[in-house]
């Protein structure tokens, strides 16, 4: 199997070049350490594991694993400002085992047949100081071969490992399967990485970058950095198209899981190669822990053209199982080559103890001709825990060279969260059944049996349990847990604590009336204060203690200490009821009236309010005026001898209740509402004139004179009530006189208004406008312009606030009503006074508010007069003499126009 042949060195086969490869011996290894204990004085003593990879050919300049070798101790240093590492120790490993590996291959098969390597395994001891953080190891040794594909020639080589902190105590993973010794260009092949950590820690596996460190051809056993291991180590230098991400260049690949450790590698080119990965731990909370490196040398060869066998058939994948299940599936391999195919190895991830009890296991194995066919069983026994991990099975051919193909299958196992009992720890003595639950609710592929010590148990049903620890002493209930196959799974206790309850009593000594003090014996311990509660108040007094109750019911005691039981004890009271007695048939008067009580009992009775007291011979009554509120009072003793005072008392009817019934005033001719609210049931005005409703509490008052009413009012008893309303009617103002002058002037000019109020106060407003133009007492007023005609509103106010309007209609006359308009059509301006001038006849009040305009026949203005003359004179506005002729005038007079013609005669 190529798997199990570990590392081949090639350097001693040629390929289509003359020169023969010279070799030196470095081919790879890993550093790591393990924690082995702690001694008497403190230290803690781990184990330094140093394997190397070295070359075996007959080129080989080392062909066997040099004894003894040295490994640095490194701590931090919290002095140095770079952080470098400071030197401890350089600790002496010793070689403890050698192995030689040559290639496994078919007969007939002679690739890589004269390659060899050697294993070297080593180990030393060092003590370490507790609390130590940031430890690193290291060795180095040079020179790796010459010859190699992707880094420069002649470089040495260095492993380290890391430690966090020796408080941890942690030990490095070790590798589980060496590196293959040879891949096959042009094909991908995988590569075997699985780590096993003691401390079951968490591992993840990456690519990392070589080591070179401070070696050289002329140094190849360099000393150990001394006192201080630098932050940055030389690292391995590429070549050109080479890195660390791509050891196998461009056209090359290399990758690996980050959880499984499985890598995988593709070449084009022939030769030796030069790679690394790193496996880290973390602990359970996350931490990182520790580190690992693993340094290698591959060698990619030309081989003949072969397929890795394949998988015919198929199983579910995940797996699912549950804890003590069994579970096995067939698969059956085929190979395209028809090449022989064998098992090749069974191996898992994720699981307690690899290839041990609880991991997947191969019932048989059976192979006919070309086909394979496996029977793999997974299994997982009581005794393990639950887990998950993955399965990977490896099978191999007989070609030439051998081809590996690694099947991986994941299996998830139920992960079942066990429940925790819930329910009281601590409980008082005689507290009785108590029920315990499980939290969370109980997985259905859970059974549960339920256990109590040195009590009864009663009953459990599944997910709870009911226990009746009666007078027990504490003791513990317990959940147990299986799984659906009887794996015990886990159990959970709670221990129960029962706490015993001091003695404390409370007895009453007598039966007493309601309100009476009896009393009350308290016993037992009552060394600590206590306190009562319940139907009764008490109280001490001397040595004794007393309690005044007036019902009957529960008295409790208990005392006042810190604890879940602390002690009490309750005693029933009978309280006995007072005797009743009460006044019936009773009337309410109203003031002055004259009423009567009876009592009514079955007690023997006292009066002792008011006295005397009289009474016929069948009833208790009491009979009295009815002046104030009166107070009644009897005392009842019945034939327990409890006694009880009955008072009440009796008081007058309230009278009725007026408001808003005020006086008022209003104007002659005006409405008015009278009245306001009252409680009265009826309700009187007297007399009722002017009056809407006299038996309303709000009539509506219409009259033409003073009024003086009184209201009478009854209330639901009969009562009566009276009250006096007065009503003053005020007088409205005096307009004597109101005359519109009637004297026209300009048409839409102002007029007067001559106006007499008698003394009282007016105002003016136009129709339908809110704003007075005049205030004032009378005399006379300057109207505004009106077109047609007009309407003011008048409106006076008295002395009284009263107020009247009036409304005047205000006629408007045209020029042509107002006046007569004579209008001559010839003139003769010669100077002989006769008809000198055109003259338009108009009123003297008119004139002012006219023009006139005189036009010659081709339509120019010649003369304009507007002093109200309305004259022209024959003359032209330049006071030339017009010709003789005819002339048109134009006459406007307010918003009116007349036009004619004039004939000029000279």
């Amino acid at each position: 199997m190529l798997r199990l042949a570990f590392i081949v060195c090639l350097l001693s086969l040629t390929f289509s070049s003359t020169n023969t490869l010279r070799a030196s011996h470095i081919l790879g290894g890993t550093l790591g350490y393990r924690f082995e204990g702690e001694t008497s004085d403190g230290k803690l003593e781990y184990s330094i594991v140093l394997i190397t990879y070295t070359d075996c050919a007959p080129s080989s300049e080392i062909p066997f694993p040099e004894n003894p070798l040295w490994v640095g101790v490194y701590a931090r240093n919290q002095y140095s400002p770079l952080g470098e590492r400071a030197f401890l120790d350089s600790i002496r490993v010793d070689l403890l085992d050698s192995v030689k590996y040559t290639p496994s291959t078919p007969p007939g098969c002679s690739i890589a047949d004269q390659s060899c390597i050697y294993e070297g395994r080593y180990e030393g001891r060092i003590l370490l100081d507790p609390n130590l953080e940031d430890v690193w190891f290291y060795y180095e040794r040079c020179c790796r071969n010459v010859g190699v594909v992707n880094i420069h020639p002649n470089q040495s080589q260095g492993f380290i490992a890391y430690m966090r902190n020796t408080s941890y105590k942690n030990s490095s993973p070790s590798f589980l399967f060496p590196p293959l010794p040879f891949v096959c260009i042009n094909d991908s092949t995988p590569g075997f990485h699985q780590s096993s950590d003691s401390d079951g820690d968490f591992l993840s596996y990456s690519i990392s970058k070589p080591i070179s460190g401070f070696g050289s051809q002329v140094n190849t056993t360099p000393n150990l950095p001394n006192p201080y291991l630098p932050l940055l180590i030389p690292e391995t230098l590429y070549g050109q198209g080479f890195s660390y991400q791509q050891p196998f260049g461009n056209s090359g690949n290399y990758q690996i899981g980050l959880t499984t450790g499985i890598a995988q590698y593709y070449m084009q080119v022939p030769g030796p190669y030069v790679f690394a990965l790193e496996v880290r731990e973390y602990n359970n909370i996350g931490e990182l822990v520790g580190i690992t490196q693993r340094d290698l040398q591959n060698f990619g060869l030309p081989c003949p053209l072969n397929d890795a066998p394949f998988l015919q058939n198929s199983i579910p994948n995940p797996i699912l199982l549950s804890q003590g299940d069994t579970t096995c599936f067939i698969l059956e391999f085929a190979d395209k080559e028809n090449d022989s195919i064998l098992f090749d190895d069974l191996f898992s991830a994720g699981f307690e103890n690899d290839l041990g009890i609880g991991t997947p296991f191969l019932d048989t194995v059976f192979t006919k001709d070309t086909t394979l066919q496996v029977r793999i069983c997974f299994e997982r026994d009581c005794s393990l825990l639950m887990d998950s991990g993955q399965v990977f099975l490896s099978i191999k051919d007989e070609g030439c060279p051998p081809k590996d193909a690694v099947f991986q299958f994941n299996v998830l196992v139920d992960s079942l969260e066990l429940p925790i009992i819930s329910g009281p720890d601590t409980l008082c003595k005689g507290n009785g059944e108590v029920s315990y639950n499980l939290s969370p609710e109980m997985d259905s592929l859970l059974k549960v049996r339920w256990e109590v010590e040195g009590n009864t148990f009663d009953t459990s049903m599944g997910g709870y349990a009911i226990v009746d620890w009666g007078q027990g002493d504490s003791g513990w209930v317990a959940a147990h847990f299986t799984s659906l196959n009887g794996c015990g799974l886990g159990s959970d206790t709670l221990f129960v604590r029962i706490i015993d309850i001091p003695e404390l009593t409370i007895h009453a000594t007598d039966t007493p009336c309601a309100g009476d003090t009896i009393p009350i014996f308290i016993g037992g311990d009552i060394t600590s204060p206590f306190n009562t509660y319940g139907v009764g108040r008490l109280f001490p007094d001397s040595n004794n203690w007393y309690g005044t109750f007036a019902q009957s019911g529960y008295q409790y005691l208990s005392r006042l200490e810190k604890g879940l039981c602390p002690p009490s004890d309750s005693v029933w009271v009978e309280v006995l009821k007072l005797p009743l007695g009460t006044f019936v048939d009773s009337t309410r008067g109203c003031l002055g009236d004259t009423v009567a009580f009876t009592l009514l009992t079955e007690a023997n009775f006292v009066w002792l309010a008011p006295y005397p007291m009289y009474q016929d011979s069948t009833n208790y009554l009491f009979s009295t005026t009815l002046d104030s509120t009166l107070h009644l009072e009897v005392l009842l003793t019945d034939s327990n001898g409890c006694r009880q005072n009955v008072v009440q008392s009796f008081s007058p009817a309230d009278p009725v209740e007026f408001t808003g019934f005020d006086s008022t005033e209003v104007c002659l001719n005006e409405e008015v509402t009278l009245g306001g609210i009252t409680n009265a049931n009826t309700i009187t005005w007297t007399p009722p004139d002017y009056l809407s409703d006299p038996n309303s509490a709000q009539p509506i008052y219409g009259g033409q004179e003073s009024m003086s009413y009184t209201v009478e009012a009854t209330d639901s008893l009969g009562c009566i009530s009276e009250i006096e309303v007065y009503v003053e009617v005020k007088e409205l103002p005096v307009m004597l006189d109101l005359l519109v002058i009637d004297s026209v002037s300009c048409f839409g000019f102002e007029q007067y208004l001559f106006l007499e109020g008698g003394g009282d106060s007016l105002e003016v407003y136009l129709e339908e406008q809110d704003s007075a133009f005049y205030s004032g007492y009378g005399g006379l007023v300057l109207l505004p312009k009106f077109e047609e005609f007009g309407k003011i509103q008048v409106v006076g106010h008295a002395a009284s606030l009263c107020r009247d309007t009036l409304l005047v209609e205000v006629p408007v006359k045209s020029y042509d009503e107002a006046i007569g308009l004579h209008i001559p059509n010839v003139f003769t301006p010669n100077q002989d006074g006769i008809n000198d001038v055109f003259q338009i006849g108009l009123d003297e009040i008119v004139k002012p508010c006219s023009e006139l305009r005189v036009f010659n026949r081709w339509g120019n203005l010649i003369h304009f007069d507007h002093s109200g003359a309305c004259n022209w004179a024959g003359d032209t506005s330049q006071g030339k003499k017009a010709p003789a002729g005819t002339y048109f005038f134009e006459l406007r007079y307010g918003t009116q126009v007349k036009t004619g013609t004039i004939l000029l005669v000279r």
